[in-house]
């Protein structure tokens, strides 16, 4: 499917992570920032067969929200994109075993077999890669080998009910354990030691499972360990739409940034947005992503920013997930966001 940049319809694509643009679409934003100038936003998910856009990001008129490591295997892959906005939320990173597992530390896994969750069927298996990418950061912030891990590999099929429009995120009201089931059977059928969960999810699993946390990283632990699927978070647009329309990147990062200001003075609502977004029970996220969570939801394109994504890069450049590498500063457009500052709080 291909979107015209010389239409006026757009197409946005929100991935299950902490961003403004939950916020955005629970107070029906969306559409209404972009009225005015004759705009009509499309969400992804509630189009035909187009989950697979989330990953490739190959329309010309698209905005997406997401993990940093589709992004960049995208670009990395042909897709011509540019980052505009960069969240940071890190979360709690778990690694779990078996209540009665004989392991003690982290240092008794370096030898151990690994839970390894895989998607062989998507473009790019950032599944497997934000997991082994994950695991190789706690154990060098433990100064630990992993080179004697073994790895099981878990398929994760796709479910379509946990890719869906951003809107229809909001109306999860419980907490459901399908994201990671095929992981967590994996363990309790001794086929596995250990398996790594983030966002909090150990919480849930320690609680619901018959599964303990051998090693936690909080969300402030170090900053290396952080790194993974959904953090940072990344708004990639269509170059095509970034040097045609301009005017309507600022209009986006102007809603992003004004749910963000809105997010920090609502604090109990977005936590609510969120838990429903990452089907992650309200009284949880806090622990897992710190109690300032709401707070932590502007985007930002510093050097913090640009250290991480150049750090996660180079990993996958290593790793031969990239079909052509490429410099991070044509990848990163800070121009926008900085118009849309100045637009906002003028001096």
């Amino acid at each position: 499917m291909t979107v015209s940049a010389s239409t006026n319809d757009i197409v946005f694509s929100i991935g299950p992570v902490p961003s403004p643009v939950h916020v955005a679409a629970r107070k029906g934003w969306i559409g209404q920032f972009f009225r005015p100038c004759g705009v009509r936003p499309q969400d992804l998910g509630d189009l035909p067969a187009s989950a697979e856009q989330h990953i490739s990001h190959r329309l010309d008129n698209m905005f997406r929200v997401g993990g940093s490591v589709p992004a960049l295997w995208a670009r990395g892959n042909g897709a011509q994109t540019t980052v505009v906005g960069v969240v940071w939320a890190p979360a709690r990173l778990s690694v779990l075993v078996r209540d009665d597992s004989p392991f003690a530390s982290l240092a008794d896994l370096c030898a151990a077999r690994f839970a390894l969750p895989v998607r062989t069927h998507w473009p790019v298996d950032f599944l497997r890669l934000g997991a082994m990418f994950m695991l190789r950061n706690i154990f060098r912030s433990a100064g630990l080998p992993m080179e004697s891990v073994k790895p099981v590999l878990v398929e994760v099929p796709f479910e379509a009910s946990l890719r869906e429009g951003g809107t229809t995120y909001l109306a999860r009201t419980r907490f459901e354990q399908r994201a990671m089931r095929h992981e967590i059977a994996t363990l309790l059928e001794g086929r596995a030691d250990f398996m790594l969960v983030t966002q909090g999810r150990g919480i849930i699993c320690r609680q619901t499972e018959r599964l303990r946390e051998l090693h936690v990283v909080p969300y402030d632990g170090p900053w290396a360990s952080m790194f993974g699927n959904s953090c940072p978070v990344v708004t990639t647009v269509s170059t095509a739409l970034a040097r045609s329309r301009p005017d309507i990147v600022r209009r986006w990062l102007r809603m992003e940034l004004l749910a963000s200001r809105w997010a920090a003075s609502n604090r109990s609502e977005t936590i609510l947005t969120l838990s429903g977004v990452m089907d992650i029970p309200a009284d949880v996220l806090p622990v897992a992503f710190g109690p300032d969570i709401a707070i932590r939801l502007t985007p930002r394109i510093d050097l913090r920013a640009r250290e991480a994504l150049r750090y996660i890069k180079e990993y996958f450049a290593a790793q031969g997930a990239l079909v052509s590498d490429f410099p991070l500063d044509s990848w990163i457009d800070e121009s926008f966001l900085a118009e849309t500052r100045m637009e906002i709080e003028p001096d």
